[in-house]
């Protein structure tokens, strides 16, 4: 059984299908239910014609600097015009993050980590919160792109470092494939920067291939790395912070390592090559803003925050929420900060403890354990610096998609020390140690499920299904019998389970935004073949409590209540969908 075990997970493809069997279970319901949530309502109105018609096009491309946004957004939403589509996307982020949990499992097993333990981390790790709110929100794959790239990245850094030149024809094949997706979009300037980048690495391949130096082999790794982190930083920048809980692993495992030399090297190597990347990309976005005269002083503009309290409370605050791991009930402050921070004592008091454990049993003195602690606490607010320094004010579970798994590792890190400290060697300590470990993984796995079966799935589902009874019974055979509808739809609670969760992602109504309802009709009136003209879906009038769409097949009102909607009524002959009538979920 044991040289089984060990030959399953000495082979790739068998790590590979057992991570996406395990995350597929903890993120089923995201495709075995047909659901739309908050931003997945983004193309409902998109002709799908070109990439630049797409209504984010100008705000990612141009105002937020980030083209290949726009250019993932574009693949996955091309092809899923129908509510029913959406869950081919869905289980391809899954497919996504799981190719990215491999790359950590060899990335563990690269510093010895023994291989049940790498693969335990490799599968816990990936069905945290931000993983979950990502693979069950179909537009997000545009974020989980990026976390593969960082994965990628890493890879090519540390072949760099020992200078193995294996995988430069794998790397050479994957940068222009990114540049083929690129170019294929046929947008002009897309077009010729996908030329540009590729000529410039056919260019750089072949100099290698003539003169197989290693000269020639750094400067197309480096190369390789600089356009591969680019490309992850300017589709998503929380995501791209991924890099450094990837960084984690080696500064956490030296102590134990023989060439901690070259382990610092190489973390200092990458620290360099990735913040020096995220300058540049700052540099590059301010300068693209100044001449194209682009107001950059907003949430997610390209400016950096003055106010210091703000990024010194924005950063506990995130440190906070991602501290409690699984528990997406501690999203909200109660006010007592015991109750607040419980977690996050815990987890720095046992990385401390188990720091000072391994410095007992192999040092003498503190030095090698104290800069591991300040190295690793640097990590720590660089996977949210996007975030904190920016103007930007809030901690969505997204923005913490690299912060919460480093947190998440340096907790099981410490515990792992601890527990092989302080359980004493008995008989059966395998047989125990590995019940405990199978069980944490089946209970992480299920609540994983849970957690986004009944605070994302049921929740949309629940309010999709009261809009679409009311569109089958009163909206759509009055379309069918070419008569011109009035909708009057106004706003109801905030969620429909008893708590709220957090602020955008959890537990949250779409009828406590306005942007997303005209997407919601839009979408269940195409599942009984009524289209809505894309040029339709603009207001006539938007105003904070009442918004106007004229469209193809009628009117849609917007209120948000009903003592709006009674003033605002001027038409008596329409058909009220009254959000606020539509109680908890038991």
């Amino acid at each position: 059984m044991k040289n089984f075990i060990e030959r399953f997970l000495n082979k790739d493809i068998f790590v590979l299908a057992f991570i996406f069997l395990c995350l597929m279970i903890a993120f089923s319901p995201s495709f075995l239910f047909d659901y739309f949530r908050h931003d997945d309502w983004a193309s409902a109105c998109w002709d799908r014609v070109a990439i630049n018609t797409h209504h984010l096009f100008q705000n990612s491309v141009v105002n937020e600097f980030r083209p290949y946004t726009m250019i993932f957004i574009y693949y996955s939403e091309l092809f899923t015009e129908y509510l029913s589509g959406a869950k081919f996307v869905k289980i391809g982020s899954i497919i996504i993050l799981s190719i990215s949990s491999l790359f950590f499992y060899k990335w563990l097993k690269i510093f010895n980590v023994n291989s049940l333990w790498a693969l335990f981390l490799s599968v816990m790790l990936f069905v945290l919160p931000p993983m979950q709110i990502m693979a069950s929100t179909y537009q997000y794959f545009f974020m989980v792109v990026p976390i593969l790239l960082c994965s990628v990245t890493l890879l090519v850094m540390w072949d760099i470092n020992n200078k193995n030149y294996n995988n430069i024809n794998s790397i050479f094949a994957f940068i222009l494939f990114i540049q083929f997706l690129t170019i294929i979009t046929l947008y002009p300037l897309f077009i010729l920067y996908g030329l540009i980048v590729s000529a410039f690495f056919i260019f750089l391949y072949y100099t290698y291939r003539k003169s197989n130096s290693d000269k020639n082999a750094n400067r197309f790794l480096y190369a390789s790395a600089f356009i591969i982190y680019f490309t992850a930083i300017t589709a998503y920048p929380m995501s791209a912070m991924f890099v450094w809980f990837l960084l984690a692993v080696p500064l956490l495992l030296m102590i134990k390592a023989h060439n901690r030399k070259e382990i610092i090297n190489f973390c200092l190597k990458v620290f360099t090559f990735s913040a020096a990347t995220m300058v540049i990309y700052f540099l590059l976005g301010r300068i693209f803003a100044y001449v194209l005269g682009i107001d950059t002083d907003h949430a997610r503009g390209m400016s950096i925050s003055s106010d210091l309290s703000k990024i010194f409370y924005h950063t506990i605050d995130a440190f906070r929420i991602s501290s409690n791991l699984w528990d997406i009930k501690e999203y909200f402050v109660t006010g007592k900060f015991f109750l607040d921070y419980n977690s996050l004592i815990v987890i720095i008091t046992s990385f401390i403890a188990a720091l000072c454990i391994n410095n007992k049993l192999h040092y003498k003195n503190f030095k090698l354990p104290l800069l591991i602690f300040c190295f690793t606490s640097s990590l720590v607010f660089f996977t949210i610096a996007p975030l904190v320094l920016s103007n930007n004010g809030a901690s969505m579970y997204r923005y913490l998609i690299a912060l919460t798994p480093l947190i998440g590792f340096i907790f099981l890190y410490s515990l792992s020390i601890i527990y092989l400290y302080i359980v004493p060697k008995i008989k059966y300590e395998k047989y125990f140690t590995g019940t405990l470990l199978a069980s944490s993984f089946i209970f992480m796995i299920y609540l994983s499920n849970q957690t986004l079966l009944h605070n994302i799935v049921i929740p949309n589902q629940y309010e999709m299904d009261y809009i679409s009874d009311i569109l089958d019974e009163k909206v759509i055979p009055k379309i069918k019998n070419n008569e011109k509808v009035v909708i009057h739809h106004v706003q109801g609670k905030v969620n429909y389970t008893r708590n709220r969760y957090s602020l955008d992602e959890y537990s949250v109504s779409m009828t406590v935004f306005k942007w997303p309802v005209l997407a919601q009709f839009v979408m269940l009136l195409k599942d009984s073949n009524i289209n809505t003209l894309s040029r339709a879906c603009f207001p006539s009038k938007w105003e904070p409590n009442h918004g106007v769409f004229k469209l193809n097949w009628g009117t849609l009102e917007l209120f948000t209540n009903p003592a709006v909607q009674k003033e605002n009524s001027v038409n008596k002959d329409y058909i009220l969908i009254d959000m606020d009538k539509l109680d908890y979920i038991d």
